[in-house]
């Protein structure tokens, strides 16, 4: 069975999947070099939240795959689905860091103001756990909102897989999606309003920054808004274009991290 439904995959699903993978590839590529690129806290915690993103868009890759092949591969997929958001809530998070790093060293930073760094730890852990304890897979008959009982898997009928749009829980995981996307912006405002009086390299790093930092949230409301709502037989072009939407994301990080900045009071890690 295992292989038939793995067999069973069209072209559509097959190009997504690679894109994830060459999504996830790219991330993990980048944030090596980033931290290869100088040993300072600040490029660690870029590195930091690439990794974290690559570890969200490689398990998302693999979990709608596996959940329907059985109870286990179900159970499986839900663990994967809570390793990759634990993944995810790291990207605000270390963009969070950097801000307060670029604007006023690590000295001062993680010493004299090291309860605004507890503070960002503690809100990124209540909204990533929101979405965990409340957000889940389920295998629906395709076509519809019907869920498939995980102890008859696998299905019989046409089916298709996401995540919870339709209970009491999955409402309020959406209103922890959308904390998170009011989290990021949050840290994108902070890094913009931090080098909006920049000028020349030191400009032009924060804008390849600015915007590659907006891709996720950017992603992550693409689907919220527009995912739920779209037919399947054309979802996988909608679900490819939010994935362009995402790999240009490293991209931009690592061409503003590129260009040399002063960073006050930066020491090497």
């Amino acid at each position: 069975m295992i292989g038939q439904l793995l067999l069973g995959l069209n072209i559509s699903t097959i190009v997504i999947i690679l894109a994830k993978i060459c999504d996830c590839c790219i991330s993990i590529i980048l944030a090596i070099s980033i931290k290869r690129k100088s040993k300072y806290v600040l490029n660690s915690l870029f590195s930091m939240s690439l990794l974290g993103w690559a570890t969200y868009i490689g398990t998302d890759a693999i979990l709608y795959q596996i959940a329907p092949i059985s109870l286990f591969f179900f159970k499986l997929a839900s663990v994967l689905r809570d390793v990759g958001m634990i993944g995810i809530s790291l990207v605000p998070l270390g963009y969070i860091l950097a801000a307060f790093l670029l604007k006023d060293g690590e000295e001062i930073t993680f010493q004299r103001k090291k309860k605004r760094v507890i503070l960002a730890f503690i809100v990124d852990f209540i909204i990533i756990l929101g979405v965990i304890l409340n957000d889940s897979i389920v295998v629906y008959i395709q076509g519809t909102k019907t869920p498939i009982d995980p102890t008859t898997l696998p299905p019989m009928v046409p089916y298709s897989v996401n995540f919870d749009s339709v209970t009491i829980k999955g409402q309020i995981a959406y209103i922890f999606y959308m904390s998170y996307c009011i989290w990021y912006f949050a840290a994108v405002y902070l890094m913009f309003s931090i080098q909006k009086g920049e000028s020349g390299r030191e400009r032009r790093r924060a804008r390849y920054i600015m915007f590659g930092m907006l891709m996720i949230p950017v992603g992550i409301l693409y689907y919220v808004l527009i995912g739920p709502n779209v037919p399947t037989a054309i979802y996988p072009i909608i679900d490819f274009l939010g994935h362009l939407i995402w790999t240009s994301s490293p991209i931009l990080i690592f061409l503003g991290v590129r260009i040399q900045m002063h960073v006050p009071g930066e020491t090497a890690a």
